[in-house]
């Protein structure tokens, strides 16, 4: 029987996670307050850009070998979060996995790979089209860029966010 790939990505982000939540009081930091500003493009008989600023929280730890960061974004509603991305990385590889507000999976990303000590990058068949993506993260600062192309090389969605820390641990440079 073939063992299919993304199983054992699974199986690695969900011991990472858990591994993750069970040491959280002993080595987690704490929720912090960042805001995020968000470009949108999706290809269409006219092709859109959309712009969003929106609430976030941010929580980044390490444990050893594993760094797990989460992300809780507040789009529509202040109280409840739309989305909720968890990024696990461990041993040189790395894996994501986006939820919508009701906890349920809406997208995975797994087989990624660290490319410095602050860029993650995956690339991912979805039948004929690629998802490419990056995320840069460090204590105050994070970005997301994921972009979707067809066989041809046609980019037919982009989207960055930028988060930035409310209370910023480090100085920012040029302020």
């Amino acid at each position: 029987m073939k063992k299919h790939p993304m199983i054992g990505i699974r199986i690695l982000l969900l011991a990472v996670l858990f591994a993750g939540v069970a040491v959280k009081a002993a080595s987690a930091g704490e929720w912090r307050d960042f805001t995020a500003d968000s470009v949108e493009y999706r290809l269409s008989r006219q092709p859109e850009l959309t712009m969003k600023k929106f609430k976030s929280k941010v929580m980044v730890f390490n444990r050893g070998e594993v760094k797990v960061v989460q992300i809780k974004n507040y789009i529509t509603d202040k109280k409840k979060h739309d989305v909720l991305i968890k990024i696990a990385i461990s041993y040189g590889s790395v894996g994501s996995m986006v939820y919508d507000r009701n906890n349920n999976l809406v997208a995975e990303y797994g087989r990624g790979k660290p490319v410095s000590e602050s860029r993650y990058s995956f690339e991912q068949k979805q039948g004929e089209n690629t998802v490419f993506g990056d995320w840069f993260v460090s204590d105050d600062d994070l970005m997301s860029n994921f972009e979707i192309k067809d066989k041809n090389g046609l980019l037919l969605y982009k989207e960055t966010v930028i988060y930035m820390a409310k209370k910023p641990k480090k100085k920012r440079s040029g302020k």
